[in-house]
C-alpha cells in the first residue's frame, strides 16, 4: 500500500501519526489499539484524520487493520527500518564504515537500508523514507542547507550523525575522540624526538576534516612542536583519497628544493598511507630512517600489510557500527530528551613507520 498523497492529507496528519508511532513502539506484537472513537476523543481529531492516520501507518508496516475487528500491532512492527544517509561517491573509510553499521543493525534485529545522495547536487526530490523508525547520516551530509536533511528533522524520527560532532545542531551523534588520538600520536612521536611535523591533507575539506586540521595544529602548539607544515593535496569529492595523498605530496616535495622541512609526517586519514608511501619511496626518502610516516583517525585493514607497516591511531571499525546501534536502542527505549553524544575512544598501534627522529633532515632526490 503506497502512503497518503501529500495533497490528501488532513491537517494536523503528521503529528498524529508521530504521536500514534510512539504510542506502537510500546506495544506488543499482535496488541488491539484502542477503537476509532477513542482516539478521536483521545486526540481531540476528526474519524478523518484518525482513518487517514491509521492507513499511513498500515503502510509502513506498523498496523493490521481488520475490518470489522479493529486495529493490531504488525508483526512487522518489530523489525525496525534504519535508513543510512552517505554520499553516492566510493570512500575506503566510509564503506567500511558502512559494512560496520550493518553488522551492527542485523545484529540488533532491524533492517538497514542505503541510501546515496550526490554531494554536489541539492535534488528536491530526493526525500527520506516515512516509514523508516531512524535516520543515520554520515559526517558529510549533516548539512541543514540540503532540502532532503531538513526533510529528516521534519519526520521528529532519531536522526543519528555518523562520524562527527552535531556542532550547533540539536542532534544525537557518534563519532572518534580525534582529540585523545591526535594527542596519543603527538605524545608517540615526541617521545621519539620528533619536533617537525608535516600533516598531509588527503581528504576533502568536510566539516571533520578541518576540526582534525584545528586541533593537530593546536595540539602541535600544546606540545612545544614546531609550526607543522601542512601539505595540501587538493582532494575533491569523489577522488581517490589514496592516489591523491599520492599526488598532492609528490607535487610538493618536487618543488622543494631545499631539504624535507618534517622529520615525521601524519596523514590525515588512515586511506592515504600507501599513497604518501609511494611519493616518499620515489623522492628517495626511507621511511622511517629519513622520515618517520603515521596515520591518524581511522584504521585501513591493508595499512599493517605494508612495507613498512604503517602506525595509525583511530577508532576500531566494529565499534562504529556498535556504538550507532547502541545509541538508537537508547533513543528507541525512553523519551525524546537530551542529546546523547557518544565519543569512541581511539587505539594507537604503533607499527614500523614511526621511529626516532633523524640528526640530519632527508634531502628530495
Amino acid at each position: 500500500m503506497l502512503p497518503i498523497s501529500e495533497s490528501k492529507r488532513p491537517r494536523k496528519y503528521e503529528g498524529l501519526c508521530e504521536s500514534l508511532r510512539h504510542r506502537i513502539q510500546r506495544m506488543p506484537i499482535g496488541a488491539r489499539l484502542p477503537s476509532l472513537r477513542s482516539l478521536v476523543k483521545r486526540y481531540g481529531m476528526s474519524l478523518q484524520s484518525v482513518n487517514f492516520a491509521l492507513k499511513q501507518l498500515q503502510a509502513e508496516g506498523l498496523v493490521d487493520i481488520r475490518h470489522g475487528s479493529g486495529v493490531y500491532v504488525s508483526s512487522q512492527k518489530a523489525v525496525r527500518c534504519i535508513e543510512f544517509h552517505r554520499p553516492q561517491y566510493p570512500s575506503v573509510q566510509l564503506d567500511r564504515k558502512e559494512l560496520s553499521l550493518g553488522k551492527a543493525v542485523a545484529k540488533a534485529g532491524w533492517k538497514m537500508i542505503v541510501k546515496r545522495h550526490d554531494p554536489t547536487y541539492d535534488d528536491p526530490i530526493d526525500t527520506p523514507d516515512p516509514g523508516a523508525a531512524a535516520h543515520i547520516v554520515s559526517a558529510s551530509l549533516v548539512d541543514p542547507r540540503r532540502s532532503f536533511f531538513n526533510l529528516l528533522l521534519q519526520q521528529k524520527v532519531p536522526v543519528l550523525a555518523y562520524g562527527r560532532e552535531s556542532g550547533s545542531l540539536d542532534l544525537d551523534y557518534v563519532t572518534g575522540n580525534d582529540l585523545h588520538g591526535i594527542m596519543m600520536l603527538l605524545k608517540h612521536l615526541r617521545e621519539l624526538g620528533h619536533r617537525r611535523l608535516g600533516l598531509i591533507v588527503n581528504e576533502p575539506e568536510y566539516y571533520e576534516v578541518a576540526q582534525r586540521r584545528t586541533m593537530f595544529l593546536e595540539l602541535a602548539e600544546t606540545l612545544d612542536f614546531e609550526p607543522p607544515c601542512v601539505v595540501e593535496c587538493g582532494v575533491r569529492e569523489g577522488e581517490d583519497s589514496q592516489l591523491g595523498a599520492w599526488r598532492g605530496l609528490w607535487a610538493f616535495l618536487a618543488n622543494n628544493e631545499k631539504r624535507l622541512p618534517f622529520t615525521a609526517a601524519v596523514v590525515a586519514s588512515a586511506a592515504g598511507a600507501a599513497g604518501v608511501l609511494r611519493a616518499f619511496h620515489e623522492a628517495g626518502i626511507r621511511v622511517p630512517h629519513d622520515c618517520s610516516l603515521a596515520s591518524c583517525c581511522g584504521f585501513e585493514g591493508a595499512n599493517a600489510l605494508l612495507i613498512p607497516s604503517v602506525t595509525e591511531v583511530g577508532v576500531p571499525l566494529e565499534a562504529w557500527g556498535e556504538t550507532a546501534a547502541q545509541v538508537l536502542q537508547q533513543r528507541f527505549d525512553r523519551d525524546p530528551g537530551l542529546v546523547l553524544a557518544t565519543k569512541i575512544p581511539c587505539r594507537l598501534d604503533v607499527r614500523e613507520s614511526t621511529g626516532s627522529a633523524p640528526k640530519v633532515h632527508a634531502r628530495v632526490s
